[in-house]
């Protein structure tokens, strides 16, 4: 309601810092077939929707790397599907030459299976480990423990204990490292059960 209040006939998305929770207008609603309180999930389609021109992405990346080497930084971190698919390309086009780590996310299993990739393959862009999700972030109060929020509710676990291990365990036997986001202490026991 509040960003219909702006008077677009456009889909407005505004996302939490951390990524766990976002809000749509009514456009929005329809785009992403969800709202106005997006949550975990549904910030990530929001998100796939919402990819900014490759232009303005090549521009972007173009700056944060001259900034990362102005501070010393020589390797990067990312964990995102499509900064991934923006970075490959400006590798293969000899237009990147800041260490890259990727971390897929679990749901390119079967697609990291078919390249036969596993983790520390590679040279300026090498594979990390594969991201799991056991919950959310306090902020969206989607992380899951074991004691309710002031607010009501326990947060989210992200898979059942018996899917996440089938996950880890796939990772394993394809050679990739797990890293799993745990925020909650319901979250972390699930994870030490697991792992």
């Amino acid at each position: 309601e509040g960003l219909d209040s702006l008077g677009t006939d456009r889909p407005v998305l505004a996302v939490r810092v951390d990524t766990h929770t976002a809000v749509v207008n009514g456009p929005g609603e329809t785009a992403v077939g969800s709202g106005p309180v997006l949550l975990e999930d549904a910030v990530e389609r929001a998100l796939r929707l919402a990819n900014p021109p490759p232009e303005d992405m090549a521009r972007a990346l173009d700056r944060a790397r001259m900034d990362a080497y102005a501070l010393g930084i020589t390797t990067v971190t990312d964990f995102t599907r499509s900064g991934f698919t923006h970075l490959s390309g400006r590798v293969r086009q000899g237009r990147w030459d800041l260490r890259l780590v990727w971390h897929p996310v679990h749901g390119m299993l079967s697609h990291l299976e078919q390249l036969g990739l596993a983790t520390g393959m590679g040279g300026v862009l090498r594979v990390g480990g594969v991201k799991l999700f056991a919950d959310g972030s306090v902020g969206a109060r989607t992380a899951a423990f074991s004691s309710p929020y002031a607010s009501g509710g326990q947060g989210l676990l992200s898979h059942h204990p018996s899917a996440m291990a089938h996950l880890v365990s796939r990772a394993s036997d394809l050679g990739l490292q797990t890293l799993v986001h745990a925020i909650g202490d319901r979250a972390n026991r699930m994870v030490l059960d697991v792992l």
